[in-house]
């Protein structure tokens, strides 16, 4: 792993706020990410790009920042996975907050002065802000990543912002949060290296089971893309069964108090990952299965008519002829 920059980051005086940039591939999206980061009205901060082993014009792009703006770094790796490169990132940041942000979304241009001024005032370990969604340029329904409104609360405990996500009012972004380093460090905030998808569920879950102080700001700080390229939307039986060892994990760190609150979150997690299979795919019957079994678990009143449906059309196998005719047309 290389260092490319401006200068060395530590040589530079502390910067508040670190803000941490996983890029892989991303030459079309991060002029757009970059320059949104840079042109913060809150100006003391680093930025520090991780480039996973791009194989496009990603690290030229990023370079370029780094020789006209000395407060962007950049690390040039070879491609482990998101998760690793967000670790890298944990350990070289310096600033006293730290903010991450997908290298194809964008930062509003008050995001940082707006959570960093909630922080120092609640003296909140986190601070959860809301988002827009966008789909080719334009504002759309947020409910396209999450269901509910975004929370009424001012401050809650780590485990209350938990049941926030689990009833759908958050997501499991980590980008949707500020988060205070040294908090960070205390509780060894890691994300999972060997799985490339729902890191960000494990993360959030293990750190926000903590006695953790979370701030919340409903302005709509982040434009989160809606990729279809992204690794998010990325097919493949690995990539969804890494993504049952995810939910399978998370479902050991419930308490009884949340499980079934938990439960009902897990079921569209989990029909989300039996659509990333391959048509006729035996890993169907175990996912499917799991889907039931965390319905049950939920109470099947519990959940949305729309994960209804998408259970029953799943479990009942029509799914499956739905996607071969779209295969067909």
């Amino acid at each position: 792993m290389t260092v490319a920059s401006a200068g060395s980051i530590a040589g530079m005086d502390n910067p508040l706020v670190t803000v941490v940039i996983p890029a892989y591939n991303a030459e079309r999206t991060l002029v757009e990410c970059l320059s949104s980061v840079c042109d913060q009205q809150y100006r003391n901060i680093e930025i520090i790009v991780i480039d996973d082993g791009s194989t496009d014009d990603t690290a030229h792009i990023a370079q370029t920042y780094a020789e006209s703006d000395g407060r962007v770094y950049v690390i040039h790796k070879s491609n482990a996975g998101p998760g690793a490169a967000r670790n890298d990132g944990l350990r070289m940041a310096q600033g006293k907050y730290l903010q991450f942000v997908d290298a194809d979304d964008v930062l509003e241009p008050s995001a940082i002065v707006t959570t960093v001024e909630i922080a120092e005032c609640t003296q909140a370990d986190l601070v959860s802000f809301d988002f827009m969604l966008l789909s080719n340029g334009r504002a759309v329904s947020r409910s396209g990543a999450v269901p509910q409104a975004y929370p009424k609360v001012k401050q809650s405990s780590g485990v209350e912002c938990l049941r926030q996500i689990y009833s759908g009012h958050l997501g499991y972004f980590s980008w949707a949060f500020l988060y205070r380093l040294d908090t960070v460090h205390a509780f060894e905030m890691e994300y999972p290296e060997d799985v490339h998808l729902l890191e960000d569920m494990f993360m959030l879950n293990r750190l926000l089971r903590h006695d953790l102080n979370v701030a919340y700001c409903d302005k709509q700080l982040y434009g989160y893309h809606n990729n279809a390229r992204s690794l998010s939307h990325a097919s493949g039986s690995a990539r969804a069964m890494q993504g049952l060892k995810v939910v399978t994990a998370v479902e050991h760190m419930c308490t009884p108090d949340d499980l079934q609150l938990y439960a009902q979150s897990a079921v569209p997690v989990l029909l989300f990952l039996d659509s990333l299979l391959p048509t006729g795919s035996r890993n169907h019957r175990l996912l499917r299965a799991e889907a039931r079994r965390m319905a049950s678990i939920a109470g099947i009143g519990k959940l949305e008519r729309r994960v209804l449906l998408r259970l029953a059309l799943t479990s009942t196998g029509v799914i499956d002829v739905i996607r071969r005719m779209r295969n067909r047309s």
